[in-house]
């Protein structure tokens, strides 16, 4: 297939470019003014990294725009992930413009700082999720959690991996995700950390935990969690039978069939046949909140003991439906690249001030216009995983589209039908 290289210098095959959501050719009078996709919704424009200064010794992190660090950790994980991917197994290595300064080492240096297995979203965050930085709730959760695990796995960081297992809360239930406290249910007194008996001068607090009367209140690991660990290399060591039970071998395959079965209501959301749980008014092709982690999860069921299963739920994620992302060619060809302006007359309601503006006009555009007269069509079949990437990390939200570039062609590699 012919390749071509763009203005960055980065190697991009013209085959898959329309295959993808590109836009679609253009009458030659037409082409002259015509915005590319990349153009037209910024994904051109490079990944944010704070710049040196940045408060909290976030220098050179990800963020989005107005230095939000709130999905820090995730972007990094998939970043790097992602990196590794492209350079390892597709032989077609990602480049930054200027070039990245920070190593994926010295970021989970940043994302660990007391080097003791318990991380955060971005330094000064609290992992179990009190108000450190003006922002509550910004404990390290699962979906935080999830890029970086597997991003440790493949770049051979295992004494971190290591650490973040056992640092991670376990009691009767199996283990946790760090956001959340210890409940002592004799005395009410609620502790803030990984292991409570290490802080605890109680002599009973070890017996409490074991008997189920000092609980963590963070959500537990879900199989699925537990069997990336186990692909991602780490050792399962464990303290109580439920932790025991999630890495054996009928754990794992239990792990394998809620991989599946979590896939099966992805694809039952995208269709709107079950509600998205994270919106308060389900918008089935704005529910794309799970896919960026599924991909991970997808990924590294085959890349490390591959099941049966593990290749049924690639298979099944192949016919995920469309979202707002899968519409991108046919928005640039009718509304063209998507601005803010600084000028905009009152009454005007065609013109955004700001990007929030921007991102509700976008979403009833694209609605629009798939209900419309001709309808528009997707960017290509089987675009809808890619499509809702695309649409997580839009320019409208503050978010970096080029962390959906840079996944494009692995997304195609992992659902490609000839694997």
């Amino acid at each position: 297939m012919p390749s071509t290289t763009d203005f960055k210098g980065e190697s991009r095959d013209v085959g898959l470019t329309v295959a993808w959501g590109s836009v679609k050719p253009f009458a030659l009078e037409e082409s002259i003014a015509a915005p590319t996709v990349e153009e037209c919704f910024h994904e051109d424009q490079e990944i944010q990294f704070a710049p040196a200064g940045s408060v909290f010794g976030r220098d050179g992190l990800i963020m989005h725009d107005n230095e939000d660090f709130g999905d820090t950790a995730q972007r990094e994980g998939w970043y790097w992930l992602g990196v590794w991917i492209r350079q390892n197994r597709l032989h077609n290595p990602w480049a930054d413009h200027p070039p990245r300064k920070l190593s994926f080492h010295e970021v989970l240096k940043k994302l660990e700082p007391n080097g003791d297995g318990v991380f955060v979203r971005a330094p000064s965050k609290d992992p179990f999720g009190r108000n450190t930085d003006g922002n509550a709730n910004h404990g390290t959760t699962r979906d935080q959690l999830i890029p970086l695990i597997a991003a440790m796995g493949v770049w051979g960081e295992h004494d971190a991996l290591q650490r973040l297992w056992n640092a991670l809360p376990e009691d009767i239930l199996g283990k946790h995700e760090f956001q959340g406290h210890w409940h002592d249910a004799i005395t009410g007194e609620d502790i803030y950390a990984s292991d409570p008996c290490t802080l605890s001068r109680d002599p009973l607090c070890s017996v409490k935990r074991s008997n189920g009367l000092l609980l963590f209140t963070g959500d537990p690991l879900p199989p699925t969690t537990y069997n990336l660990f186990i692909r991602a290399g780490v050792d399962p060591t464990w303290s109580f039978p439920t932790t025991k039970a999630a890495v054996s071998p009928d754990g794992f395959t239990i792990g394998e069939g809620m991989l599946y079965a979590g896939v099966g209501v992805l694809r039952h959301q995208a269709t709107g046949d079950v509600p998205c749980g994270s919106q308060p008014q389900p918008d089935k092709l704005d529910c794309v909140d799970q896919d960026m982690n599924t991909v991970v999860m997808l990924w590294m069921s085959r890349y490390s003991r591959a099941t049966p299963v593990s290749e049924s739920a690639i298979a099944s994620y192949r016919s995920r439906a469309h979202s707002y992302g899968s519409y991108y060619g046919d928005y640039c060809r009718t509304y063209k690249v998507l601005q803010v302006s600084n000028s905009c007359q009152p009454g005007d309601s065609q013109c955004c001030p700001n990007k929030s503006c921007l991102n509700l006009q976008l979403t009833a555009r694209i609605k629009a216009g798939i209900r419309g007269s001709p309808a528009w069509s997707p960017d290509g079949p089987g675009v809808g995983p890619y499509g809702a990437v695309r649409w997580y990390n839009r320019w409208t939200t503050g978010a970096n589209p080029r962390l959906a570039v840079l996944w494009q062609p692995i997304i195609e590699d992992l659902l490609s039908a000839q694997h």
